[in-house]
């Protein structure tokens, strides 16, 4: 019967080096998911509140200010919170 000798040493040092770099891919991705995430978040807010700047100048757009708060209340508000918890 023939026998082989496996040094344990390298071995285990081959799958320590194969799981530190599938470490390193995780946390690059899970990086660029959560800037990337981040930076639309940013920016649907920053469009809210651009809108919401605008000046009322007649009734129809207070009234369509009006509607949009509301909207944003009750839709926007809600995604937002519920990405920034996934995010956590």
């Amino acid at each position: 019967m023939n026998m082989i000798l496996v040094d344990g040493v390298e071995v285990k040092k081959q799958f320590l080096k194969i799981c530190e770099d599938i470490q390193s891919i995780l946390l690059k991705s899970v990086h660029e998911y959560v800037e990337k995430t981040a930076s639309e978040m940013k920016e649907r807010i920053n469009k809210i509140i651009d809108t919401l700047k605008e000046k009322a100048e007649n009734e129809e757009k207070i009234v369509e200010l009006e509607k949009l708060i509301d909207k944003i209340e009750k839709e926007e508000d809600r995604k937002l919170k519920a990405e920034f918890i996934r995010l956590k």
